[in-house]
């Protein structure tokens, strides 16, 4: 047997959780999408992630040239704020589209002045889905409101009528502004990657590892990006993963239905939701190894500002990164550069076989701490001592 490969071999069992069948040669990027920049300019605590070999845009901004996130205020987005204030008509089917055109025009030109632009464009638009059915709970007052302009424009209709409607003429006109502005920006700066955070999305938080029918339907008609999104909570191992393998199944199936090999990059964070605590090992494992295994383009990591507002969160991250997840990373990435000569595993074309591997059946709760206090330190040298050194055997091995 080729030692290489034995050494492949055993270098996956540590960094992945499940396995594909389909080989393909894609490149894997890890992306940190996080503002801490702060931490560096007010206390002098330089956050180094691209020493890992993260990819990181200059001053670790949000906006630069390896990625750019838009957020509300790109374009004339409608929807309700938090104080219930109609924001550009609210629904999408009272925009002006003409307008609507021009702002992301303006916006592009000035958050993106390099016309060269190749990074990744995330457009992240959440107040509502574009599918009806979609909006429930908060998101309710998206179905009101168009139910009201029915109402208005036809007061002589029956309830039923008014329904069927309200959810035509919010979804077609969701469509024509979603896909409009992604053709727009694709137009402007047409060698940037560009898609919409969390599309498509398997609703699958519960932890259930396939997308319903059901979803997949309704997926078929809302996807517009390939940026899904795998956001943990602190607990159950195996819920995390199944949530994970569902988001980028779905996505995988929304690009083999199009024919087409757009690149598939996975959100996710370092931090446990609520604020519980960083990421166990096995977590990145779930998250960034995972996306490895199944053969996408790459992860991005991302979190709000709250990372840099003290010295002590500042460190905090600091610790994290150097201690955890840049060693982690860095093995990853010699991994892949493995995977970029021989090809790797991709979910294309067939849905991949579930192995019990390493942490596949993984069950246990973990242990969740607010902090990356000595309690994580201690995990990185106890539990991952014997990891990290097989990690360094086989990638010396490899390369």
């Amino acid at each position: 047997m080729d030692v290489r490969w034995f050494a492949s071999a055993v270098l996956l069992q540590y960094v992945t959780v499940c396995s594909g069948l389909v080989t393909d040669v894609v490149p894997f990027s890890v992306t940190w999408n996080v503002p801490t920049q702060r931490c560096r300019s007010l206390f002098g605590i330089n956050v180094d992630v691209k020493s890992f070999g993260l990819t990181e845009n200059p001053n670790n901004g949000w906006v630069g040239p390896f990625i750019t996130i838009v957020y509300y205020n790109f374009g004339l987005y409608p929807y309700v704020d938090s104080n219930g204030t109609i924001i550009n008509g609210g629904i999408p089917q009272a925009v002006n589209l003409t307008a609507h055109w021009e702002k992301v025009s303006e916006d592009i030109k000035q958050v993106i002045p390099d016309a060269g632009f190749t990074g990744l464009g995330v457009i992240d638009w959440e107040a509502w889905r574009p599918m009806w059915e979609r909006n429930w709970d908060a998101k309710k007052v998206y179905q009101d409101l168009s139910l009201a302009r029915v109402r208005t424009e036809h007061p002589d209709w029956g309830q039923k009528h008014v329904e069927r409607a309200a959810k035509k003429q919010f979804e077609n006109a969701a469509r024509v502004f979603m896909t409009g502005t992604l053709q727009l920006a694709r137009k402007l700066r047409p060698r940037g990657q560009w898609g919409y955070y969390h599309f498509g999305d398997c609703y699958n938080q519960k932890g259930d590892r396939h997308c319903k029918p059901g979803e997949m339907q309704l997926n078929d008609k809302s996807s517009s990006g390939l940026f899904p999104s795998a956001y943990f909570s602190c607990g159950n191992l195996t819920v995390n993963k199944n949530y994970a393998y569902g988001e980028v199944e779905e996505t995988y199936r929304l690009r083999n239905a199009t024919g087409s090999k757009t690149p598939i990059y996975l959100y996710t964070r370092v931090r446990y939701r609520s604020d519980t605590g960083w990421y166990a090992k096995e977590d990145l494992v779930n998250s960034i190894g995972q996306a490895l295994k199944l053969g996408i383009n790459g992860v991005v990591i991302w979190d709000d500002n709250l990372l840099s507002k003290t010295a002590e969160s500042c460190s905090q991250v600091k610790g994290y990164v150097d201690s955890l997840l840049g060693p982690y990373v860095r093995d990853l990435l010699n991994v892949s550069r493995v995977y970029s000569r021989h090809g790797r595993p991709s979910m294309d074309g067939k849905r991949p076989t579930t192995r019990r591997m390493v942490a596949s059946n993984w069950k246990r709760r973990v242990h969740c701490d607010v902090t990356a206090t000595r309690k994580t330190r201690h995990l990185v040298q106890l539990g991952l001592h014997f990891w990290q050194r097989h990690i360094k055997m086989a990638t010396s091995m490899i390369l």
